[in-house]
């Protein structure tokens, strides 16, 4: 099953042929592409079949449902058979082979069928406007450092289901998600639902999720996972690339009809404004990660941290240093010297660890616990006192 992922068509010609040299039936899932094309040719008769959704959100819409295109006469019966009670059927339409005949009760209504058929004429127009939309988008958000919009591959149409850029922290200087929000701030939200047009990232991995980490579906004994010929492994990294770009892609619906130009002209205003501010937004994100941070490694240390945990504080605090000391934040050189200390504390204690991995005296131990954690409270106090004053 290929996915035309977002509305951009996927690499038919290499499925395709992979598929064919193995005898695969290549199903294209279309729900988010109606309408769009690969190298001149439209989706919906590429591969052997080709589904397409719906349902509220989707370019056009019928509430929900859905509809499946095929060449195949064959497929197009067992997509029939599927459909509506295909199990009693087979006898009386003759059908001999009887493999995934049994059908469902997934019938639409007429009403919503006409409906889709009203749709389905305007579908050029809606695509039209949402490409006209999303080009404005592109064009002038690419400008902006750290902003990558979409390719649109030589040959293809892209109807933007949903239009992702790919955002770089190390170029903007402030985290995605931070950037995000600020951005949403700027921005009505639209009248058909109480969430943003612009959100962080577009969905985990299927594999991360709930079912799978758990290895629980068909009832409680973890079926379909027991029936692997050997283990089964969903842990994260298993597609590398699809968590990198997952963790730097910026989703946005803006592009949507009735949406106009002048209203694209307001989302580039938004982005705009918060890259002039982009300094302060900084400053703010420095602020609340670090007292985030600060307040971590001392909970961790005031509950005498094991040693998994002292190794994670230790780790907390040096990045914590590193993040307060930065220079943008402006702090007086007196707050800025605790941050420094801190630094140094956390290093002792990380070399004091290394060199002493016996802990052969408790009391020692517990002895630089509490001073660490005496050290790391004068710390929090200052930097408190600092931002009430403020």
């Amino acid at each position: 099953m290929v996915v035309h992922i977002m509305g951009h068509p996927a690499e038919m010609d290499e499925i395709l042929k992979i598929a064919r040299e193995h005898q695969l039936v290549v199903i294209e899932d279309a729900a988010q592409a109606p309408g769009a094309y690969y190298k001149g040719r439209i989706l919906g008769g590429l591969g052997d079949m080709t589904v397409f959704s719906l349902n509220y959100h989707k370019h056009i819409h019928t509430g929900e449902g859905g509809v499946v295109t095929t060449n195949s006469d064959d497929f197009a019966e067992r997509l029939q058979l599927i459909r509506n009670h295909g199990e009693a059927v087979v006898r009386d339409k003759g059908v001999k082979n009887l493999v995934n005949t049994f059908g469902f009760n997934l019938r639409p209504t007429e009403i919503s069928a006409a409906i889709g058929t009203a749709q389905l004429a305007k579908l050029p127009r809606l695509l039209d406007r949402r490409i006209e939309n999303a080009n404005f988008l592109n064009d002038r958000l690419r400008e902006l450092p750290g902003i990558r919009p979409p390719v649109v591959k030589e040959g293809c149409k892209h109807v933007y289901y949903v239009q992702a850029f790919m955002f770089d922290e190390k170029v903007v200087g402030v985290p995605r998600d931070r950037f995000v929000d600020a951005v949403a701030a700027e921005l009505p939200l639209p009248e058909d639902r109480q969430w943003p047009l612009i959100f962080s990232g577009y969905a985990d991995p299927l594999y991360l999720l709930p079912m799978y980490q758990q290895k629980v579906a068909c009832g409680s004994q973890g079926f379909p996972f027991t029936a692997a010929a050997g283990p089964v492994n969903y842990g994260a990294g298993l597609c590398p690339v699809t968590e990198s770009i997952e963790r730097r892609l910026i989703g946005t619906e803006f592009m949507r009809p009735p949406c106009t130009l002048d209203d694209m002209a307001d989302v580039v205003s938004a982005f705009t404004k918060v890259y002039e501010n982009l300094s302060e937004l900084t400053r703010n994100s420095l602020r609340q990660e670090g007292m985030h941070t600060m307040e971590n490694l001392r909970k961790y240390l005031a509950a005498g941290a094991p040693d998994e945990q002292l190794a994670t504080a230790i780790t907390i605090g040096k990045n914590y240093a590193t993040l307060l000391s930065h220079e943008d934040l402006k702090l007086p050189d007196a707050v800025r010297g605790f941050f420094y200390f801190s630094d140094f504390v956390v290093n002792s204690v990380l070399n004091w660890s290394e060199i002493t991995p016996t802990r052969n005296s408790a009391s020692d131990w517990s002895h630089l616990l509490r001073q660490v954690n005496t050290y790391i409270n004068s710390i929090l106090i200052s930097i408190i006192e600092y931002y009430e004053a403020e």
